[in-house]
């Protein structure tokens, strides 16, 4: 009787942690989530549900991106309509929930207050908050990820059938929400293979699992992009190839900051010494899971670096994965040190509150673009033109909301309220502009494209007033008269 009294009072406690840890993600998160507009990325994924949702996979090839996030957005916006916060908070709810399985990882490598500290750091990471602030996919793959660390553990602890399939459809959904992810996966699958070939039957049908799904939902198209055949030049791309410059920016971002990244780094090094020393009393679960710890957080960042080398890839989000691996890995490496070296967690946390920065700036702000441009088009009672068509859904959003209603004939809604949509200046030759006045919004415009845009409005007798004050965006007004 006593046994089941503690028991249940074991399992109430662990609950109440569990939503402890998601309440306070949840609210933390929450904060200023629509302070700031939407941005080209975010409108992409809000794009995305504007299509049926069979289309959803077709438009995702066009975004080089796996279209499950897409697929959760859209049913997201069937019960909560589109706005700032709502879209965004999707990534609030599943940034918080990998928070509590990443605390139930922690649990399986350490005692339980160890593993809460490890849980607050990862909770109030600066990176992981500004991506919990975003309609991609960043958080759903957090979400993800941590849920296939805690079925891998329990696989290496005990691999059955049920579990290889779980992990397999897990392991699917990952890959079927972002390609580079397959990092993860290749070190998973490397770390089976190793340490569990007598196995080969249970992880064959996780590795089946995976295979099966792949090609049952991925087009030819994305098959390309899943193994890299999708290249672009150093002229096409906005994304450089990796140097010595951006990978330690990069590791600036996923250390938490220059600063904290020093005391990880040396942490690390210090600790897998330690680690070392009592290899030998690492049972057959802790020591392959702890070779994976390894492997997904340090060499994920070689990995990517060196594939960044090569290819047009090196952006530090795209390996956000690793960051819940690094913060394990510097909990083995605190409790192999010393039993009270831990305690070095506290004062990061202090120091993550104290820098912790809840709002999240976006590199453009389309809501200020439209407003300023609608005002200039009613003073002026003139045209106006959005370069490029990359951002007419963005524009759109902000300046006539209502058009994005029936999305098919968005060009057609805009022309009626003299808005033109344009890519290039080729674009422009047969709009009849006379001698109207002119709203130029530009965005990812091409210096040599936009030269001759100014040169044929100019060549009407127009005068021109630009500015930059809008934020990712530039507003030219070009008319006869100044007033």
């Amino acid at each position: 009787m006593r046994i089941d009294v503690l028991k249940n009072k074991f399992i109430l406690n662990q609950l109440f942690i569990f939503l402890g840890i998601f309440a306070f993600n949840l609210i933390l998160k929450s904060i200023k989530l629509d302070t700031y507009p939407l941005w080209y990325d975010e409108m992409i994924s809000v794009k995305a549900t504007f299509f049926d949702f069979g289309h959803i996979k077709h438009q995702s090839e066009w975004d080089t991106n796996p279209p499950f996030y897409y697929y959760c957005l859209w049913v997201w916006v069937k019960f909560f309509g589109i706005s700032e916060y709502s879209v965004r908070f999707m990534s609030v709810l599943f940034s918080s929930l990998s928070s509590v399985f990443f605390y139930l990882i922690c649990k399986k490598l350490t005692k339980n207050h160890i593993a809460l500290l490890a849980t607050f750091v990862y909770s109030i990471h600066q990176f992981i908050f500004i991506y919990s602030h975003e309609a991609r996919s960043y958080s759903l793959l957090l979400f993800l990820i941590t849920i296939s660390t805690l079925l891998f553990y329990k696989f290496l602890e005990k691999p059955n059938y049920i579990l290889g399939f779980g992990l397999g459809f897990v392991n699917f959904l990952i890959i079927y929400t972002h390609y580079l992810a397959g990092i993860f996966l290749f070190f998973q699958l490397i770390v089976l293979v190793v340490y569990h070939k007598q196995h080969y039957k249970e992880v064959g049908i996780a590795l089946l699992t995976s295979i099966v799904l792949v090609f049952l939902r991925f087009t030819p198209k994305q098959f390309k992009l899943l193994f890299g055949f999708h290249s672009q030049t150093t002229e096409e791309s906005w994304i450089k190839l990796a140097n010595t410059d951006s990978l330690k920016q990069l590791i600036y971002n996923l250390f938490i900051d220059k600063y904290i990244a020093v005391l990880i780094i040396i942490t690390i090094i210090t600790g897998t010494f330690y680690l070392i020393k009592r290899t030998k009393q690492l049972n057959e679960t802790t020591k392959p899971f702890f070779v994976f710890i390894y492997l997904t957080s340090i060499g994920s960042i070689m990995l990517f670096f060196l594939m960044g080398k090569f290819m047009h890839i090196f952006i530090d989000r795209y390996i956000i994965f690793s960051v819940p691996f690094i913060i394990i890995l510097l909990q083995i490496s605190l409790d192999s040190i010393h039993k009270h070296a831990t305690l070095i967690l506290i004062p990061i946390i202090c120091y993550q509150l104290i820098t912790l920065n809840t709002e999240t700036p976006k590199s453009m702000d389309f809501r200020t673009a439209a407003q300023v441009s609608s005002i200039l088009q009613q003073k002026f009672n003139g045209f106006i033109i959005v370069q490029t068509n990359d951002v007419a859904e963005l524009f759109t959003y902000y300046y006539k909301r209502e058009s994005l209603e029936n999305y098919k004939k968005l060009s057609e809604n805009l022309l009626s309220s003299n808005v033109v949509i344009i890519r290039t200046f080729d674009d422009l030759k047969d709009i009849n502009l006379n001698s109207a006045p002119v709203v130029l919004c530009q965005t990812f415009q091409k210096e040599t494209d936009s030269n001759k845009i100014f040169e044929f409005l100019n060549s009407q007798d127009r005068l021109f007033s630009s500015t930059q004050a809008v934020k990712g965006v530039k507003i030219t007004l070009f008319s006869r008269e100044m007033r």
